[in-house]
């Protein structure tokens, strides 16, 4: 092997290495341009377990506005010129020893000489790197501090979205959602901007609150079901009356039923009629004939002081029995389908019956099929207006409302 060629390599070979390290050696970044610390934040000084020449600490400014590194490489391009020095003493010894031992021999004096010549040649490249590199691009040299944008500080709240009312607390659990098909919900599907609630939906909600908790425990119903439903037909307003999906003055009965009438808090009364007697016990403590002229007066007397007077009724409400008047609408009696109708604009008998929908014959035995079924429900619109996302979205919605 021909060792002068291998100093020789080894001699260049560290001086190039060398010079690399030294790109940012003697950077400091321009003035004003360094500190991103953010306001009240600390940052703790960083001490080397074994100090490098004279650096035994950086100290936090200096790690906050980025000349921590151009430091921390400085070092080690004052340790590489000194390596490199080493070298080239070490490369001047052995071509002095060559050329003490040459004996005349004029290949062994060139070989010699040129060996001193690299290693002058790497060391002036190793002290002068800085200058060569600065003279080529000043960017090479100038180690620029890192610019790290301020976190914008959000305030996270993991309380679990809930309603209390009564002493009784409903929390919302979005696995017992997507149980039933419907997606987590997001903030995107909301065409009709109703959420978050807020004036005077948001009133009526509040209002409605401890009448939807307690028609919530009489039916085993999700309570997001019970607000969802009037919120997503009429923004909670109980005298809705809609024939066919056609506002209609609540003092004409609708020639439709079923599906085709639709009133107070989106219930279809001629679907639920099964349901009144029970919502009168649940919500009222009985179903007798007095409680329900009572119930029927209230709405006439509410309807009235909301400048929406319902006078075909007779007022006072008549004292029809409830199963009476069942029976007469079931028979297709109109006046008994208004009496019915106006009773479902009463907000404790109308959250009972969307809490015994949701939770009915009906919905109940649906399982993970309840999302999709409500997504056909107005398919012949074509306009998504059940859709799935939606309906998770105002679930979500009525919990979150304070």
């Amino acid at each position: 092997m021909n060792i002068s060629r291998s100093v020789h390599f080894i001699v260049i070979l560290a001086m190039a290495v060398t010079a690399l390290f030294a790109i940012p050696a003697f950077a400091a970044p321009p003035a004003g341009t360094g500190s991103v610390r953010l306001s009240g934040d600390t940052f703790p000084d960083f001490t080397f377990q074994i100090p490098i020449g004279n650096i035994a600490v950086i100290n936090s400014d200096e790690i906050v506005n980025g000349t921590a590194i151009a430091i921390y490489i400085g070092i080690i391009y004052q340790w590489a010129v000194a390596f490199a020095a080493v070298l080239a003493v070490l490369a001047f010894t052995y071509a002095g020893v060559l050329w003490l031992i040459a004996g005349g021999d004029s290949g062994k004096v060139t070989e010699s000489k040129k060996i001193m010549g690299n290693a002058i040649i790497g060391l002036l490249l190793a002290l002068g790197s800085y200058v060569f590199l600065n003279a080529i691009n000043p960017n090479l040299v100038h180690f620029q501090p890192l610019k790290v944008p301020a976190v914008k500080t959000i305030s996270l709240n993991l309380t679990p979205a809930s309603i209390t009312s009564g002493g009784i607390t409903a929390t919302y659990d979005v696995g017992h959602f997507t149980a039933l098909g419907f997606p987590a919900p997001n903030t995107e599907d909301d065409p009709g901007k109703k959420i978050p609630l807020k004036g005077e939906v948001l009133n009526r909600w509040q209002t409605l609150q401890p009448l939807a908790m307690k028609a919530a425990q009489a039916t085993g119903t999700d309570v997001g079901f019970i607000g969802m439903w009037p919120l997503y037909e009429n923004g909670f307003d109980t005298f809705m009356d809609n024939c066919q999906d056609t506002d209609t003055n609540q003092n004409t009965p609708c020639s439709a039923w079923g599906d085709g009438w639709q009133v107070g808090l989106g219930v279809h009364p001629g679907n639920m009629l099964w349901a009144y007697d029970g919502g009168f016990t649940a919500m009222y403590g009985d179903a007798s004939d007095a409680t329900v002229q009572k119930v029927g007066q209230s709405v006439l007397d509410a309807a009235r002081a909301a400048g929406k007077p319902i006078t075909i009724v007779s007022n006072p409400f008549p004292a029809a029995s409830l199963a009476t008047t069942i029976q007469s609408a079931k028979n297709g009696d109109q006046q008994a389908r208004l009496l019915i109708a106006t009773l479902t604009k009463d907000p404790a008998l109308g959250l009972y019956l969307v809490g015994a929908h949701f939770g009915s014959r009906d919905l109940g035995g649906r399982g993970a099929d309840l999302a999709r079924v409500m997504d056909m429900w107005d398919k012949k619109e074509k306009d998504g207006y059940y859709h799935p996302q939606r309906i998770s979205n105002y679930i979500k919605a009525v919990y979150d409302a304070k």
